[in-house]
Parts: structure tokens; C-alpha cells; sequence
């Protein structure tokens, strides 16, 4: 009897291990504990003790979630201009040295000619300009500064220079060619809803899995070019010559904004922000000579051609011209790019 009980039991035992299996088979392939392993290996970066608001970024009674306008790892040395990072022209040639809490650093700046009495970077020459002109009529035009002085804003730059090949590969793969060097024709602007900077700048230091067309899911690092926080403070995460890989289809030639909040509903309230942004987008526009209808939010990207018509992508068989209808984007609202179309439009129409 007893060994009749035991065969039961151990029939119902296999039969429920057997039943189990193809289940838990299904939940991860060998591709995908591979690429969780990658990413589980890259440690988030140290983070260093945060500088103290500077009275441009600081509004009367205005804080984020945290009480923070300023990010992890920045050093105030100039608190009256807003700069937490003291950048002065360099010895070599063609150089800028970043002084940060983690000593200096030398990058070199192809893009722009230094001033050598001021350390500051002459605006480029644009197309038609005089100085520009080649022998046979051609202009050329010197190539993009790193950052803008019209406003005060903190520099904290992604590891970017880690990430030269990956960035080759990915402008290959979407545009045919192995060049990420930015000239800028569009703005687009998108919201984040992660909380803070810090914590979007440590998730683009630390890479994530994404969608990469006919890649599929890969592992790689998203970047923009500056966010703007909840209190108005406004960051720079890549230099203005270098392609970002934050809006998809357009990062040849789009310099990107993320705007942190919650909602849309939640950036449409939130007016410090929105005057940081439109200061910022305002002196973008002016620098590089971008219009008005070069401004875009990152739902009309995501409609592709139709809306954006410098939409390239080489790396999405089935969607060539937009994005997939899973991953079609609402950020930051119609409505949030209304009154930023509409702000301007006044302005001009005043003449300002």
C-alpha cells in the first residue's frame, strides 16, 4: 500500500516539474540573459556631492521633487554666471579645459576657434558670410561650437568619448555613414518622467536595453544634449557638435531637449521650466539659425516624413519613414508645443 502511495506521489511531482517547464523556457531566451548580464555589469557611476543652486537657476519658492536645481558631480566655480564647470582656453591648440571635482580635462574642439584674450569660442561663420566666401563663390561655414554662452546653465557632459564607436556604428547603420559630428538644422524637445536629472544622467551613463529597428532589442547608451529640471535649471549633457541619441530618425541633425515632470499635464503647469525653456530654445535658434518650424516636439517625430521631413532611418525594415505603431510617442503634448509656437510667434510680431 505504502509503495503504491509513494509511486503517486512522485507521478504528481514529475508531471507538475514536467508542466512547468515550458514556461519558464519561454520568459528569456540566451540572447536576452546575455544582454541582462551586460547590463547588470555596468556600474552606475559615483556621484559626487551636488553644488549649490546659483541665483539665475534658483526661482523664489521653486524646488524639484528632491529640493535640487543642480547635478551630482559639478563643482561651482563661477557662482555668479550659473557655470559649474570653469571652462578656459587650453595650451594646445584647438583645445578647452573642463576644470570639474575630478581635476582637469582636455577636450580638444575642432569646431571652434578659441579667442586666445578671453577664452571664449567666436560664433561660427555662417553660409554667405563674407569672411567664408571660397574662391569660387562657396561659403563654408566654421563647424559647431561646443556649447552656448547666452544663458547660465550647468555643464555636466556624458562620458560620450567612451562611446565614439558605438555612435559610428549606429549613424551607419541609420544613415550610412560613420560620422557623428552634429550641424545642427532642427530642435526637438521631449519629456522624461524619471524624476530628476541625476537620474537621467545616470541612466544614460549607465546604458540601457532599447529598440534598434531591425536589430532588434540591443544594449547601448541613449544621450540628449540638454535637460531642463522642474525648477527651471537647465543642463548640458553632450556638446553642441556631437550627434545625440535621443530622438530617433532625426539624431543627424536634431539637437535634443528632455524636460523632467510626470505628465504633460504636469509640464504645461510648471512655468519655471518653461521659461528655461523657451530661454534656452530662443538662444538655439539664434545661434544656429534654426526657424521656428524647425522646432518639433517628439510625438511629430515619432509620425515620421509626414510631419518631419528630414526623418532617415536605414535601420527599420517594416517602418522606414516612422515610427512602429508600438512605440509612437504623445511627449510633450500637442498643446505644450501650441504655446511654445505661439510665444514666439508674438515675439516676432513685436519685433523682439
Amino acid at each position: 500500500m505504502w509503495n503504491d502511495f509513494a509511486r503517486c506521489l512522485m507521478l504528481i511531482i514529475l508531471l507538475a516539474v514536467w508542466m512547468s517547464a515550458p514556461a519558464c523556457s519561454q520568459n528569456y531566451n540566451n540572447k536576452d540573459i546575455e544582454e541582462l548580464k551586460k547590463q547588470q555589469q555596468t556600474p552606475y557611476p559615483k556621484a559626487s556631492p551636488q553644488p549649490a543652486p546659483t541665483p539665475q537657476q534658483k526661482k523664489p519658492g521653486s524646488t524639484d521633487s528632491k529640493g535640487s536645481t543642480t547635478l551630482k558631480g559639478a563643482t561651482q566655480s563661477k557662482p555668479a554666471s550659473g557655470k559649474a564647470v570653469k571652462k578656459t582656453a587650453g595650451s594646445e591648440k584647438n583645445t578647452v579645459n573642463y576644470t570639474t571635482t575630478e581635476g582637469t580635462i582636455k577636450i580638444e574642439v575642432k569646431s571652434a576657434k578659441l579667442d586666445s584674450r578671453k577664452g571664449n569660442q567666436k560664433p561660427p561663420v555662417r553660409k554667405g558670410a563674407a569672411s567664408g566666401q571660397k574662391p569660387d563663390g562657396e561659403s563654408t561655414p566654421e563647424p559647431v561650437p561646443v556649447t552656448i554662452s547666452d544663458i547660465p546653465m550647468v555643464e555636466k557632459m556624458l562620458p560620450y568619448e567612451k562611446w565614439k564607436s558605438e555612435y559610428e556604428d549606429y549613424f551607419f547603420a541609420h544613415n550610412n555613414e560613420k560620422n557623428i559630428s552634429l550641424e545642427p538644422k532642427l530642435i526637438v524637445i521631449r519629456s522624461t518622467y524619471v524624476g530628476s536629472v541625476d537620474t537621467l544622467w545616470n541612466l544614460f551613463s549607465r546604458g540601457s536595453l532599447y529598440d534598434e529597428g531591425d536589430d532588434g532589442s540591443v544594449y547601448g547608451h541613449l544621450s540628449c544634449h540638454f535637460a531642463v529640471d522642474r525648477s527651471g535649471g537647465i543642463y548640458q549633457f553632450l556638446p553642441l557638435n556631437l550627434r545625440s541619441k535621443g530622438a530617433y530618425g532625426v539624431n543627424h541633425v536634431a539637437i535634443t531637449i528632455d524636460l523632467i515632470g510626470s505628465t504633460n499635464r504636469d509640464l504645461l503647469d510648471n512655468e519655471h521650466q518653461k521659461k528655461a525653456l523657451y530661454e534656452l530654445v530662443e538662444a538655439l535658434m539664434k545661434n544656429f539659425r534654426i526657424p521656428l518650424s524647425k522646432v518639433y516636439g517628439h510625438y511629430e517625430v515619432s509620425s515620421g516624413k509626414k510631419a518631419v521631413p528630414e526623418y532617415a532611418d536605414l535601420n527599420d525594415s517594416d517602418y522606414p519613414d516612422c515610427y512602429s505603431p508600438d512605440k509612437v510617442c504623445y511627449d510633450p503634448g500637442e498643446l505644450y508645443m501650441q504655446n511654445l509656437r505661439t510665444f514666439f510667434g508674438k515675439k516676432a510680431s513685436k519685433g523682439q
